[in-house]
């Protein structure tokens, strides 16, 4: 008697879902704070090419598990896109995959929709934008050039001080440091 073939975990479930896909997509890309960097970049006005450009730099190449509806799901970002299926592994047997721009058309409804992050988070984003920028400023004029700027000028909090008065008076982003 020949023993009966088990069907592949692609039928033991249903089709992965536009609510699934939605959820798995509302979790940002594989860095940190990346929901909030996303919803900030939407918030410039960028066109839907510009933020499918932006979305694949900010997901990468990275993988994703999630357990949605009692079904294990995988996700797999690429230059291509995005590829999942139900199980361990989106290449396997890939059950849909988006391109960057449909992924961008799903995202940009969320943001529209107001479904993409809570309000709470939302109003945090410019707060942590301008913490960004001031750790980028920070690491910019650290290591030699810090130390030139503390021979002639003295300690930290003047060189912090002077940083941000010319921020405030040279470039219009500068602006931003208004209220720090």
């Amino acid at each position: 008697m020949a023993q009966a073939e088990m069907p592949s975990d692609r039928f033991l479930f249903g089709a992965i879902t536009a609510g699934q896909i939605e959820e798995i997509l509302r979790t940002g890309g594989g860095k940190k704070n990346s929901r909030k960097r996303i919803y900030h970049k939407y918030q410039t006005g960028k066109t839907p090419e510009e933020m499918a450009d932006f979305l694949q730099k900010e997901y990468g190449e990275t993988g994703k598990g999630f357990q949605l509806g009692g079904e294990q799901i995988s996700v797999w970002f690429n230059k291509d896109g995005m590829y999942a299926a139900h199980g361990t592994s989106a290449f396997e047997h890939t059950e849909i995959h988006l391109s960057w721009s449909a992924v961008e058309s799903v995202i940009r409804g969320q943001i529209e929709a107001g479904s993409y992050i809570d309000s709470k988070e939302a109003y945090l984003v410019d707060q942590f934008v301008r913490n960004e920028l001031a750790d980028m400023l920070f690491f910019f004029i650290s290591g030699t050039l810090l130390e030139r700027f503390q021979r002639n000028w003295g300690s930290m909090d003047m060189i912090i001080r002077y940083s941000m008065n010319a921020l405030r008076i040279c470039c219009p982003m500068g602006r931003m440091f208004k209220g720090l």
